[in-house]
């Protein structure tokens, strides 16, 4: 082979080592075009996908807060309404210290992550327990519990008097 190439004249020499100085330096360029195509291509990329990622980052907090303040507000409505409806029959004449001959009356409104609960308890005479014999103001304040989904409940306190419970499940 190498006799082959000495016996060739010089024209077809130069011509080889053109053409080979010209594939070599084409292969280079290629090869730094490519490595520079493709890290600017990755930099672009990163860079869309860290901008990409900010925005639904963005997005999701606010679609999270503005859902937290919409449950919060949707929780103090449901509070307000309790206390309305409580109040209202206070006002009524529904609920009343005289009516139960009680000089003490405790209202406890507790709200935990299931459920708000609005206990009343007084010191007065107590109620009969029998059901025939239930008043008009104790069945609207069941079915004003009832309506907004919540359950009422009337017991005996062991220290004489009346115990009235109201319990709404915040998952419904």
């Amino acid at each position: 082979m190498i006799t082959f190439f000495r016996n060739l004249s010089i024209r077809f020499k130069l011509l080889g080592g053109s053409t080979l100085i010209f594939i070599l330096a084409t292969l280079l360029g290629e090869a730094v075009i490519y490595y520079t195509v493709r890290s600017t291509i990755e930099a672009n990329i990163e860079r869309e996908l860290t901008n990409s990622t900010a925005t639904i980052l963005n997005m999701v907090q606010t679609a999270a807060g503005t859902s937290i303040k919409n449950y919060l507000r949707t929780i103090a409505e449901k509070n307000k309404d309790i206390i309305q409806h409580i109040y209202a029959d206070f006002q009524n004449g529904l609920i009343g210290e005289k009516d139960a001959k009680a000089n003490k009356i405790n209202m406890i409104l507790t709200d935990n992550n299931e459920k708000i609960t609005l206990t009343i308890k007084d010191n007065g005479k107590g109620l009969n327990n029998n059901t025939q014999s239930m008043g008009m103001g104790i069945r609207i304040m069941k079915y004003r519990a009832a309506r907004i989904g919540a359950s009422f409940d009337i017991l005996e306190d062991s220290e004489k008097g009346t115990l009235v419970v109201i319990e709404l499940d915040k998952r419904l």
